[in-house]
């Protein structure tokens, strides 16, 4: 039997289930993100002075020095990215049980941020969506591990790709912007004055329920728990979902808002997750 405390809610939880915590640790992340390139670029005057005395060790040194500083902040930016996202994810999954989150959060979206933004439906262009793929691929392995030596591929090729994504000012500002735009676009998922959040619940017996939420710039949505068959989002599922709703404002809505409604069918047991219905 489910109850408030197993479920995620609308208001600030604890741990993993503050939403809050997850924007302040991904802000963190972005401080020392920025700190570290700050002191790349302290370190790179430092590296005039020294290229004019040739000082060769200490060029040797400094320009290693300036590479674990460029690489650690681009990897702690990709984290604030994120973490930030993943906050959206708590207003996504209001009414959903809180092991659902845990399960999905780290292993059907893991580290994919493309995955994750659009699920949230932001509202990025293509070039953008790339920027998300290539910063999952510097998360998992591509910056955060060595290079991998093959002999069939061309190693220095990548090698000098790789230091042109670390090296490039210009391109870290790219992925702060990014940031500071991902960071609006969540924020008002539970926050917009425009298209508030609103939503219900639903007891249909004491182990199944409904849970409806509309507003904060997502499409309407539906989630439950129910014993019926949810393999697409037919007009049975809509009769359904109709009859155990009490609330003829929310009738209104799901009535009229069906053909963009996300309905999802919360799975439980060993593999809980939460799975999108497909239309017909």
């Amino acid at each position: 039997m489910y109850n408030n405390k197993s479920l995620i809610g609308n208001f600030r939880g604890e741990g993993i289930y503050d939403r809050y915590q997850w924007e302040n640790d991904a802000n963190g992340y972005l401080f020392s993100s920025q700190t570290l390139r700050n002191s790349s670029k302290e370190k790179k005057l430092e590296f005039e002075q020294l290229r004019d005395k040739w000082q060769h060790n200490e060029i040797v040194n400094n320009i290693v020095q300036r590479e674990y500083l460029n690489k650690t902040s681009l990897l702690l930016l990709g984290f604030a990215l994120e973490l930030f996202l993943k906050s959206g994810f708590l207003a996504l999954y209001i009414g959903s049980p809180k092991e659902t989150f845990d399960k999905d959060i780290k292993s059907k979206f893991n580290h994919y941020l493309d995955k994750i933004s659009k699920e949230l439906c932001l509202d990025l262009c293509k070039d953008e969506y790339d920027m998300l793929i290539k910063m999952t691929n510097f998360i998992k392995r591509y910056i955060k591990y060595p290079l991998e030596i093959n002999i069939n591929e061309k190693y220095f090729e990548k090698y000098n790709e790789r230091a042109e994504e670390i090296w490039d000012d210009n391109k870290y500002d790219s992925w702060i912007a990014l940031y500071e735009k991902i960071k609006q676009q969540v924020k008002i998922i539970d926050h917009c004055t425009e298209d508030v959040m609103f939503g219900g619940y639903w007891e249909i017996n004491s182990e199944e329920y409904i849970h409806y939420r509309r507003g904060g710039k997502l499409p309407p949505i539906i989630k439950t728990n129910c014993n019926i068959k949810l393999d697409k989002k037919t007009p049975e599922t809509k009769s359904f979902i109709l009859k155990n709703i009490d609330h003829i404002a929310y009738k209104i809505y799901i009535e009229k808002e069906w053909n963009n409604t996300r309905v999802y069918k919360i799975t439980t047991g060993e593999s809980p997750s939460l799975k999108l219905v497909p239309n017909i």
